[in-house]
């Protein structure tokens, strides 16, 4: 009679642990850097696992090589899932850039109102409540602001030489 309860205390326990094993998160690959900008660096992960869908990944940022506080982005975005094709602006279907597998979720960020033309160290975070965890760190340069070459074409030397007829917006200044 005693047995009992700890038979199916027992059975619980492995099954509720097995379940919650296929369930933990865990990265199918390392976390990817997309093209910067000027004042905003963003990554990409992909994760499997996690069919509940209450893992999260952290995003922080802070300039490369300083052991300074790391700044708080927003988690990464969860993305949903599908066959693998999108359709494009004319409504044709057209393969994904980023290939997922299927049992997996693909989570994407950006960290905003960084420095330009500034080296950072970003560090992407997985928790999931259910197992599994994860931290990577990346490095990443914001670009630098454009500046036009001196003798580009269109460039005028001076305010004064670019005058523009009222309406004709359209026409370029001379030198």
């Amino acid at each position: 009679m005693h047995l009992r309860p700890l038979l199916i205390l027992a059975l619980l326990a492995t099954f509720g642990f097995s379940a919650r094993a296929e369930n933990a998160s865990q990265p199918v690959s390392d976390p990817v850097l997309e093209t910067p900008t000027l004042t905003c660096l963003g990554a990409y992960w992909i994760i499997r696992g996690d069919d509940n869908r209450n893992a999260k990944i952290e995003f922080y940022a802070r300039q490369a090589g300083s052991s300074g506080e790391w700044k708080r982005g927003p988690d990464l975005f969860r993305v949903e899932k599908n066959d693998g094709t999108y359709n494009n602006q004319g409504g044709k279907p057209r393969p994904a850039s980023i290939p997922v597998p299927k049992d997996s979720w693909l989570f994407a960020g950006t960290i905003f109102f960084l420095e330009p033309d500034t080296e950072y160290d970003l560090k992407l975070k997985l928790i999931d409540p259910d197992g599994g965890s994860a931290e990577k760190t990346l490095t990443g340069r914001t670009s630098a602001e454009p500046i036009a070459d001196e003798n580009a074409p269109g460039r005028p030397a001076s305010l004064s030489s670019c005058v523009r007829p009222r309406f004709a917006p359209h026409q370029f200044c001379s030198r």
